[in-house]
């Protein structure tokens, strides 16, 4: 079974990229996104952008 987590790479940095974590029979991946917010604009619970964001929706899809 496969699950993707996303997360920022920084809570420091203004913006800050969304990195993935893919997990798939046992394995780990990590990948960057083109994606970049600004850490005040996540929700770290939901792990995604909130609707403060420009473009959020298209992030969060």
């Amino acid at each position: 079974m496969s699950s993707v987590r996303y997360y920022l790479r920084s809570k420091k940095t203004n913006p800050s990229v969304i990195m993935g974590h893919l997990y798939h029979d046992g394995e780990e991946f990590v990948c960057t996104t083109r994606y970049s917010v600004h850490p005040a604009n996540w929700n770290y619970n939901k792990n995604r952008v909130t609707n403060k964001e420009r473009y959020f929706e298209d992030i969060n899809q």
